[in-house]
């Protein structure tokens, strides 16, 4: 499968590079749903991708590191990036840009 080829792309490119790799799922929800506000559980209007975003955020304070989704297509590694950034940097985020003409489903 694609998704699963693209994930073993990313895990031994920087595996090679002395990271870990650490494939999250629905354990999140466990592990911090009592930090989600209430309402996320209660009120139908809340997207699933709010209570996502948010058990991400979660994610990253407690484990820091990089997070990105399964379905990303690397080019190379992260090592690069990391020796160009400031050893004092705390926090970084990419952008993605729809292509000109379409919008992003985010």
């Amino acid at each position: 499968d694609h998704i699963q080829a693209m994930m073993k792309v990313v895990k031994d490119m920087h595996e090679a590079e002395g990271w870990e790799y650490k494939l999250w799922g629905d354990e999140l929800f466990e592990i911090y749903k009592d930090e989600l506000p209430a309402n996320y559980l209660t009120d139908e209007r809340v997207p699933a991708a709010v209570i996502q975003d948010h058990l991400k955020i979660l994610l990253m304070r407690d484990e820091g590191g990089i997070f990105m989704d399964v379905d990303v297509e690397m080019i190379q590694s992260f090592g690069w990036l990391f020796k160009k950034l400031p050893d004092n940097l705390q926090f970084f985020a990419g952008l993605n840009f729809p292509k000109p003409g379409r919008r992003n489903k985010v």
